[in-house]
């Protein structure tokens, strides 16, 4: 059971049945040498033949005894091949994604080789038909077949060396991190990772850990750059980097650099790389790159799929460890296209029809390094993100939109529908309060969940509003289900400030937790929508409500973003509005004004 884990090239290959299905023809043809197609000139052919197989740098079929020795395909016997490798249960599991240096593609049902017919492919005791640098490999055959190309490093050479002249790849580009931050250093900063965000984003398994001095510098560069806010946590980088400026710049170059040529033949490590990065806030406060991390983003899904990640890894004759961290990534994968997508305003890249993994079970913790209590609120989340899909398509996709900006039945119904599912989820989450060293252990994650859920609750009240303030714009529509209108300005009143509430119980403890870029865009949202809810008062009575809810909970924005960093982007943006001074910014209807006018706010002049 042992051996499973271990490399194919230094382990036995069990015996495989002999197969009784008929070898096909085809192979036992050599393209440019069958009679048939042979005519003068047929040198292409020819040059096909030697890159597939006369090649010097030939990579053969390892040969399914214990010998050692390998010989190519022509020179196994039929008997130690079969044509449908699920009748081969004794077949060893893969090392996929740590095969060596090779680049794992897996293969789409429209691709130009179909699958059923590679099915007819003479594979060895592995799962495997290797030409000269491609090699073919089955990982599941129990409902719909699924290749992956397993390519050597060499044959994008050509295609890397058009990414860009002198990209330091390989040792330059070690040097250059190790230049920024020392082996030993870099040690300090994993063990920051460990704690401080690999608890919300388990992308690495504990079977294959992050290493200073052979994991791709790329991939050490985005985890150095994604834990530097919480260097001051470690009381020996503290003190040694007390005056250096975050080296943000360099770890970028050096990650984005190697990311050119990378993504010719994308591996795991590039996967987990551009995910940290995307996940990782703005360096400057004030400037949201919503368009360079969403352009980011969809280069990684590409990524993503090319490696197989799409797909559901459950079946596949791989190692459970790499089985649990592929469903942990995809998952993430799969979160992140979701919150952020919300927080940015855009239209999620995946759907479920054809990205598998959407949620996570208990197993997939296996070998992920996260304790049961962290994992619990993973679990929690990971539901929460289900009803945020949902949520997405049904009140804010195009087509939704199209129908439910003129139809408040409709809209209240779906309103009601999410409402519900979120008390119910409110109520399976774990109670840690009365738990001190539980609650401080799990603390980002419990963080993580109720900025979700808040979000979900300033979103729910945005679309709840909707269609009463697209009908206000028609003649006479003020005046039409005004009873209805205040009711739903009341529901959103209560939602909103719960939501305040959970802003004004952030303390200290929480300026040290790892907040991605999609909750800075939420708290965003909440002030601006609290800032709507004040501008579309029907009386004075209901503004001057509104307004000093919007004061209360802009008092502490300013406060509280001198301490947590993850507020400050809200604080500049809604900030800047009362800079420029709200009469220079909005139509205000005269009772809006006068609410106003009686807080502390700008209202006037900017403030110079």
């Amino acid at each position: 059971m042992a051996n499973e884990f271990l490399h194919p090239r230094y382990t036995a290959v069990m015996d495989v049945a002999p197969s009784t299905a008929p070898v096909s023809p085809f192979a036992q043809q050599q393209p440019g040498h069958n009679g048939d197609l042979g005519h003068p000139g047929d040198d292409i052919w020819n040059t096909f033949e030697d890159y597939l197989v006369t090649c010097p740098d030939f990579d053969p079929v390892l040969s399914p005894d214990t010998s050692g020795q390998s010989r190519p395909p022509a020179a196994i016997d039929g008997n130690e091949r079969s044509s449908v490798p699920c009748q081969q249960p004794s077949r060893p599991v893969s090392l996929l994604d740590t095969d060596g240096p090779t680049t794992a593609q897996a293969l789409g049902m429209t691709a130009d080789i179909d699958t059923s017919l590679m099915l007819l492919f003479q594979l060895n005791g592995e799962g495997k038909f290797s030409f000269n640098k491609l090699t073919s490999l089955s990982v599941d055959q129990e409902k719909v077949p699924l290749y992956f190309t397993l390519a050597q490093p060499s044959v994008f050479t050509d295609s890397r060396e058009e990414s860009g002249p002198d990209l330091p790849l390989g040792e330059q580009a070690r040097l250059n991190l190790e230049s920024v931050f020392s082996v030993e250093v870099g040690r300090r900063l994993l063990a920051l990772y460990d704690e401080y965000v690999a608890p919300q984003y388990p992308i690495f398994a504990l079977s294959n850990p992050l290493d200073p001095t052979n994991s791709p510098p790329y991939l050490l560069a985005a985890v150095y750059a994604i834990v530097q806010p919480f260097i001051p946590l470690d009381e020996i980088l503290f003190i040694e980097r007390a005056y250096d400026t975050p080296p943000y710049a360099q770890l970028s170059r050096i990650s984005l650099k190697a990311m050119l040529a990378e993504l010719h033949a994308p591996q795991l490590p590039l996967i987990q790389a551009l995910l940290l990065i995307v996940l990782r806030p703005p360096t400057t406060d004030h400037v949201s790159e919503v368009a360079w991390k969403w352009c980011l983003f969809g280069t990684l899904i590409a990524a993503a799929q090319t490696l197989g990640l799409h797909q559901n890894p459950r079946t596949w004759r791989i190692p459970e460890w790499q089985i649990s961290q592929r469903r942990r990534i995809s998952w993430l994968l799969y979160a992140t296209d979701k919150w952020l997508a919300c927080a940015f305003g855009k239209a999620p890249l995946l759907t479920a029809d054809n990205w598998l993994v959407n949620s996570l079970s208990e197993s997939d913790s296996f070998d992920a390094g996260v304790d049961p209590d962290n994992w619990i609120y993973l679990l929690s989340f990971s539901h929460l993100t289900s009803i945020l899909s949902r949520s997405l398509q049904k009140l804010f996709s195009l087509r939704a939109l199209d129908t439910l900006i003129s139809d408040t039945l409709a809209t209240s119904a779906l309103i009601q529908e999410f409402q519900t599912e979120l008390v119910a989820w409110r109520s399976q989450l774990p109670d840690v309060q009365d738990v001190v060293d539980q609650h401080k252990n799990t603390l980002a994650l419990q963080t993580m969940c109720k900025l979700g859920d808040a979000c979900l609750m300033i979103q729910l009240s945005r679309a709840n509003i909707r269609p009463y303030l697209a009908a206000a714009k028609t003649p006479d529509g003020s005046n039409r289900n005004a009873d209805d209108y205040n009711h739903v300005r009341s529901q959103s009143r209560t939602a909103l400030r719960e939501v305040v509430n959970f802003i004004e119980a952030l303390d200290l403890d929480h300026a040290n937790i790892f907040v991605p870029i999609w909750g800075q865009h939420t708290v965003s949202c909440l002030y601006h929508t609290l800032l709507l809810m004040a501008l579309t008062s029907n009386t004075l009575v209901d503004a001057v409500e509104w307004t000093n809810d919007f004061q209360r909970a802009y008092g502490e924005l300013r406060t509280k973003s001198r301490l947590i960093k993850a507020l400050r982007f809200a604080y500049f943006r809604i900030g800047s509005i009362f800079w420029k001074g709200l009469v220079n910014v909005f139509r205000l209807e005269p009772h809006i004004l006068e609410a106003f006018e009686t807080t502390r706010l700008n209202v006037g002049s900017s403030w110079r």
